[in-house]
Order: structure tokens, then C-alpha cells, then sequence
């Protein structure tokens, strides 16, 4: 059979398992069109790209599917046909945004920061779009590991647990001042809360906490 003919479950699974070349090949000629679009597209919201810095993202999105023994790859799930390139898209967008948020983390006021999820691409705004998804959980992990980084190392596991239990879980500050391990006043969690979303909205350039930690 040409790789060509292959579904591209199919041609995920030969990736996965060959090194073939072949199989490569068809798999950057078949996908490499839409992470380029959704590059470019991200790359857009920050400055106005050279194309030799498109390619280097690119080559950047291409390179981090295969890292750790594509890990990237074999963490995708497919959901329905067309999941799959709208997952490497997610992926795309990922390292686009990272490669501008480390650009300009100390040019305060340089180049844009990271927009709303409500205005991401039209490829992401689909009621129960994969790639929608994908990328909620890749910010919400994003928002995870800054909180870890900001947060005093005696506070960091409470701060984590309300920010999850308030955004993820749904659940009011009474509710979480409930629980008696926090020690905490339902006023004293809305406090937390309070901290924690003007640092997450700061950091990630008035992003809603809400919206980017629920799924």
C-alpha cells in the first residue's frame, strides 16, 4: 500500500512504529500545511513573522512531536475524522505561544501577550472541537506550573488545590473553605482566589482563569 493511500490513524500508527522515511516524508507532506497555517496565524497576534522564523517554528512544532520518543504522538486520542490534524494544530499553537511568551517574558510592553481562548482561531472555537480542548489542557497546565513557580513553597500545594477545586471543579468558597485541611475562612479563600487570578491574568495576558482552566 502508498503512504499516500493511508488513513491518517493509519499513517499515525506506521509513524509511531517505523522510522521509515517514507512514512515521514508523507506524513510532513500531509500535515505540514496546517501547522504552517496555525504558525503563522499565532505568530501574527505577536509581530509580523519573517518567513525564515515561520519555518523555524515549523521545524520547532515538527521537532517536539518527536521528542521523547514522540511522546507528543502517542498521547493523541482520536476522537472523530479530522481529529487529528486540528490535535497538531493544538500543538503548533502551543509552540508558537511559547516560543513569543519566552521572547518577550522581560520586554514588558513589547510585541502582544497571549489573548483570551474566547479569541483564539476559528479552528478552535467549535463547540467540542479536540483542538479547543487539547489546548484549555495544555494552558490549564501552563497556569499549574506558573502557579508553582509564584507561589510560596508553604502555600503552593493549598494554592494549587483552590485554584483546581474553584475553576475545574466548580466549587463556591464556601465549599472549599469547607474542607478542613486548608484552614482557611470562606473569606480567606476568596482571598487566594482573588491572588491567584489577577497573577494568572497578568501572566497570561488577561486571560480569563475561568474559561482557561475549565474543560
Amino acid at each position: 500500500m502508498e503512504f499516500a493511500e493511508l488513513s491518517d490513524f493509519q499513517l499515525l500508527q506506521r509513524c509511531l512504529n517505523s522510522s521509515d522515511a517514507g512514512v515521514w516524508e508523507e506524513f510532513v507532506r500531509r500535515f505540514r500545511m496546517p501547522i504552517s497555517r496555525m504558525v503563522l496565524a499565532t505568530a501574527r497576534r505577536w509581530t509580523q513573522p519573517s518567513l525564515e522564523l515561520i519555518d523555524d517554528l515549523i521545524q520547532e512544532t515538527l521537532t517536539e512531536l518527536c521528542r521523547d520518543n514522540r511522546k507528543a504522538l502517542r498521547a493523541f486520542e482520536p476522537q472523530h475524522d479530522g481529529s487529528f490534524p486540528a490535535y497538531l494544530k493544538a500543538i503548533a499553537f502551543s509552540v508558537t505561544q511559547d516560543h513569543f511568551r519566552s521572547l518577550f517574558a522581560d520586554k514588558r510592553g513589547a510585541g502582544k501577550r497571549a489573548d483570551s481562548v474566547d479569541e483564539f482561531p476559528d479552528s478552535f472555537s467549535a463547540p467540542g472541537d479536540p483542538a479547543r480542548e487539547m489546548e484549555k489542557r495544555i494552558l490549564y497546565e501552563q497556569i499549574v506550573q506558573f502557579l508553582s513557580r509564584m507561589s510560596p513553597e508553604e502555600t503552593r500545594e493549598r494554592d494549587i488545590l483552590i485554584f483546581s477545586l474553584y475553576y475545574r471543579q466548580g466549587y463556591t468558597a464556601k465549599q472549599i473553605a469547607d474542607v478542613p485541611s486548608l484552614g482557611l475562612s470562606a473569606k480567606g479563600v476568596e482571598s487566594v482566589i482573588f491572588r491567584l487570578t489577577n497573577a494568572v491574568r497578568k501572566a497570561f495576558g488577561g486571560a480569563s482563569a475561568a474559561e482557561a482552566a475549565s474543560q
